[in-house]
């Protein structure tokens, strides 16, 4: 119980960044193809980590999820 409330308190302390969440950016997080994947912010509640996953792009310049190296046919 201690998690989900931990994990709220967070959740509410990067919402209230907002609109200038990226003022307090301390972290940007990058996968060796310089893909966005998370990020730490300095927050009323600490330090907390947002990271997504699933089909979306992870950048301004990155384009949503899909096999790199495939090979389209047809």
């Amino acid at each position: 119980m201690a998690l989900l409330s931990r994990s709220r308190r967070a959740v509410a302390a990067v919402a209230a960044l907002r609109p200038h969440r990226g003022d307090h950016r301390r972290l940007s997080v990058r996968c060796p193809r310089s893909h966005h994947v998370a990020a730490v912010y300095d927050t009323s509640a600490g330090a907390v980590c947002i990271a997504t996953t699933g089909p979306h792009a992870h950048g301004s310049k990155d384009f949503v999820d899909a096999g790199q190296r495939t090979l389209r046919v047809g």
